[in-house]
C-alpha cells in the first residue's frame, strides 16, 4: 500500500525592528477613568433635585496619555434602562488647558444634560440614571458607567 504525504515548509522572514515611541490607544483600552456628574460649576455628587436643577454637567476624566483631538459620547439611560438621549461634543486635549479645573491634572470632556422643562421632569423621570461614555466612534464604551440619581 503506497501512502503519500504532505509536507509543508514555512519560511518566515525575520521580523523587521521597529520603534515605537508611544503606540496608540487600541479600541477596547479604557481611556475613561471616571464619570462625574455635578450642577454647572459646581463639586461633583450622586443625588441630584430635579426642582432645584436647570441642567446637569456630565464629564468624563480621560487618562493621561490621551493627547489630540477626539469626540466624546455620553448614552444617558433612564431608571427604566431606556435609551434617554445620547449627547456629543468634540474636545482637544492637545494643551493643559483642556484639564479639569481644580480636580488634579487629568483631562477631561463634558456634556451637558437639560433636567428643568425636559422630559425628565414633563415625565417623571426621577431615579437611578446611568452614562455610559464612548470615545471616537468606538462600539465599545471606553470606561465604566457613571450612575447617579434624580430625585423630584
Amino acid at each position: 500500500m503506497l501512502t503519500m504525504g504532505l509536507v509543508v515548509l514555512a519560511l518566515a522572514a525575520p521580523p523587521k525592528e521597529r520603534r515605537v515611541e508611544e503606540a496608540p490607544p487600541r479600541p477596547g483600552q479604557r481611556e475613561c477613568v471616571a464619570v462625574l456628574v455635578s450642577p454647572p460649576g459646581g463639586e461633583p455628587a450622586s443625588t441630584f433635585s430635579a426642582s432645584e436643577t436647570l441642567d446637569l454637567e456630565v464629564r468624563v476624566r480621560l487618562r493621561q496619555r490621551l493627547r489630540g483631538r477626539h469626540r466624546l459620547e455620553v448614552r444617558l439611560f433612564t431608571p427604566y434602562g431606556h435609551l434617554y438621549q445620547v449627547l456629543a461634543s468634540p474636545f482637544d486635549v492637545s494643551t493643559p488647558g483642556e484639564r479639569l479645573a481644580g480636580r488634579g491634572s487629568s483631562p477631561s470632556a463634558g456634556v451637558r444634560l437639560p433636567v428643568a422643562g425636559s422630559a425628565i421632569t414633563g415625565s417623571s423621570l426621577y431615579g437611578e440614571w446611568s452614562a455610559v461614555p464612548y470615545l471616537d466612534g468606538e462600539t465599545e464604551p471606553c470606561g465604566a458607567t457613571g450612575r447617579f440619581v434624580i430625585d423630584p
